[in-house]
């Protein structure tokens, strides 16, 4: 049975469909515009935005390590 048939190789496939861009973020955020925050702490920002006719929602994590 090849990888992409396998429990692991599926995931694979459907994690990589959801993938996109920092093209694709910045234009469907405008550039992070303020108008598409939903929230934000100290750790992260979430914006939402279009994708072609898809509603998303996006979380920044703002992960530094020391």
């Amino acid at each position: 049975m090849s990888k992409s048939h396998t429990g692991s190789g599926i995931l694979q496939e459907i994690f990589e469909s959801y993938m996109f861009n920092e093209d694709d973020v910045e234009s469907a955020t405008r550039f992070f515009s303020d108008s598409n925050l939903l929230g934000k702490s100290s750790f992260q920002l979430h914006t939402e935005g279009f994708f072609e006719t898809d509603l998303l929602s996006l979380l920044n994590l703002n992960v530094l390590r020391k």
